[in-house]
């Protein structure tokens, strides 16, 4: 008698197919956003995370303009073209739009299953990106910090970065040399020394040196050259030292130094 109930209880519960198991195990329960879509980047199934997202929760067919941010439509179809044309895309960077019309930002891969299908992950990056902002703005505070206190040393400084450009000089630069040190900040550091190089006696040989050694990235420990007085700076001598950057994040870059020794 069990054995007959349990037969008709298969009969109406046949066995899980493998795509149902797989869809139970793998793709609804899946962390990132799933989305199987067309060649026009309609979404034709999507998971759970996909839902939670985005919203459209009844909806299992988008189009792309419910899901995908307006400002990336073309970036986004110009990538599918290339996924169904090459077969895969990877670390893709765009933004999604929710159903109450919040944007956020992800990182798509995608595989193409068939001439019309391919299926799309994408990570939601929102934690990320909030993540470095506040990087970015602890970095900003502190670099505030650092000019500011730059600024108030006695002895004038110019920073290069790698790309051989002046990334900041600071206010005694300017008083040294009797230029608004604004004009040094983002230009390439042999023009900026043609800016200031001027107010030395020996000019010309000091330039060479300094190029010399900029150029084979050269440290200079010391030298002492004597700025000329004009309307707008005082007679000073000054101890000039040049320093190339060793730590990984500047390296590459200088830190010119100039001391101020007219006193001593």
């Amino acid at each position: 008698h069990n054995e007959r109930r349990g037969a008709r209880r298969a009969m109406w519960h046949p066995p899980k197919s493998l795509k149902d198991r797989h869809d139970e195990e793998v793709f609804e329960p899946a962390f990132n956003i799933l989305h199987f879509v067309d060649r026009e980047g309609t979404v034709k199934r999507r998971n759970e995370a996909s839902r939670a997202s985005i919203g459209h929760a009844t909806k299992q067919t988008l189009p792309l303009t419910d899901y995908v941010h307006p400002g990336e439509i073309n970036k986004v179809k110009a990538e599918l073209i290339r996924l169904f044309d090459r077969g895969e895309i990877r670390g893709i960077g765009t933004r999604f739009v929710a159903e109450d019309r919040t944007a956020f930002p992800v990182e798509m891969r995608g595989t193409r299953l068939d001439d019309r299908t391919a299926i799309i992950e994408a990570r939601n990056r929102s934690k990320e990106a909030e993540l470095e902002r506040q990087l970015m703005e602890t970095e900003a505070r502190y670099r505030r910090l650092i000019e500011e206190a730059v600024d108030t040393l006695d002895s004038g400084i110019i920073l290069t970065d790698r790309k051989r450009e002046v990334i900041w000089a600071n206010a005694t630069i300017g008083r040294f040399f009797g230029i608004d040190r604004d004009r040094l900040i983002g230009v390439d550091e042999k023009r900026a020394l043609s800016r200031y190089v001027g107010a030395f006696e020996d000019a010309q040989s000091l330039a060479k040196v300094i190029e010399e050694a900029v150029d084979k990235g050269d440290r200079i420990d010391s030298i002492t050259c004597r700025v000329r007085p004009t309307l707008g700076r005082d007679e000073r001598v000054l101890e000039y030292r040049s320093i190339p950057i060793e730590t990984e994040r500047y390296k590459g870059g200088r830190i010119d130094h100039y001391i101020d020794i007219t006193e001593l």
